[in-house]
């Protein structure tokens, strides 16, 4: 299993990206992963100073377990605006690690261009709200 922990401009946005994270997942019958809510998380208590929630993500093996949290992050967290993911784990062990891809927070950029030049093309320019968010 892992420890995911999400951040956004506010509690809102991050209990959505939870609960697209987990819809479908309450059991690992049939889904790719079980996964669940643990808790909301304060400012104090995130990476980046923003509120947060952090999640549980369970599944049979650790290819398994990867891939699936690379497919929910990608497609769940970071496409709500504002969003962040981070490792929520207190320990980095290389050999039980799973990787879920680069570290490309879009919301760190704060101008159209640096926005549009992001590393993989993973963010987008929202002129409606005047800011960058993931693809």
């Amino acid at each position: 299993g892992t420890r995911v922990v999400v951040t956004a401009h506010n509690a809102d946005w991050a209990l959505q990206a939870a609960s697209e994270f987990c819809g479908n997942a309450t059991s690992v019958i049939a889904c790719d992963l079980e996964t669940a809510l643990e808790r909301e998380l304060s400012a104090e208590e995130t990476p980046d100073g923003r509120p947060g929630v952090s999640l549980l993500a369970f599944a049979f093996n650790k290819k398994g377990l990867e891939s699936a949290v690379t497919n929910r992050v990608g497609q769940c967290i970071l496409t709500c605006p504002t969003t962040a993911c981070y490792n929520g784990l207190p320990f980095e062990d290389r050999s039980t690690s799973i990787n879920v891809g680069g570290q490309v927070n879009c919301s760190d950029f704060t101008t159209r261009n640096e926005c549009r030049n992001a590393p993989n093309n993973a963010c987008r320019w929202n002129n409606k709200a005047g800011i960058c968010e993931a693809r």
